[in-house]
C-alpha cells in the first residue's frame, strides 16, 4: 500500500477554509454549498482547527 501526504493529495485542488471569527452559521453554510463536511479554520495563516458536522450536531445543535 502506498501511503501520500495530506499536501500532496489536495495539491492542486481548491481549498475551503474560515477565519476565525466566521459565524457558525457561515461555516454551516459554506459546507453545504461546497458538499464537504468538514472546514478547516485559519487564522493569520496557520491552522488553527477544524469544525465539523459532527461539532455542529454535538456542540450547537444539541
Amino acid at each position: 500500500m502506498s501511503y501520500q501526504s495530506v499536501g500532496t493529495l489536495i495539491k492542486g485542488q481548491e481549498t475551503i477554509s474560515l477565519g476565525s471569527g466566521a459565524s457558525v452559521q457561515e461555516a454551516a453554510e459554506k459546507m453545504a454549498e461546497h458538499r464537504i463536511g468538514a472546514i478547516p479554520v485559519i487564522d493569520s495563516g496557520e491552522l488553527k482547527g477544524l469544525f465539523t458536522e459532527r461539532d455542529l450536531l454535538n456542540r450547537v445543535v444539541a
